[in-house]
């Protein structure tokens, strides 16, 4: 049944937010952004454009989690209205 499938998806979803640590990601971007308001953050080159590389990279894995999310939770809705028949199957 769809619902049996959303509620797997909805529990994989939630795993890969696990798996790649999300939470830690955000809390690491947050921090190193932080570091780039710093006055002195190009003082050194090379170590702002690790930090500015490490940032990118952790954003990858946020942004290509959220846009998942953001799939997923449009599925949801699409399937409550396909429940209400406000939308049809082939739109589901």
């Amino acid at each position: 049944e769809a619902n049996e499938t959303i509620k797997d998806l909805r529990k994989r979803l939630e795993a890969l937010g696990g798996i790649f640590d999300l939470d830690k990601k955000l809390k690491e971007i947050k921090e190193e952004e932080e570091k780039t308001q710093e006055p002195d953050f190009w003082n050194d080159p090379k170590q702002a454009e690790s930090l500015l590389k490490s940032i990118k990279e952790k954003k990858y894995w946020t942004d290509a989690y959220d846009r998942a999310k953001g799939t997923f939770d449009d599925l949801e809705v699409l399937y409550d209205f396909h429940l209400e028949d406000e939308a049809s199957e082939e739109e589901l």
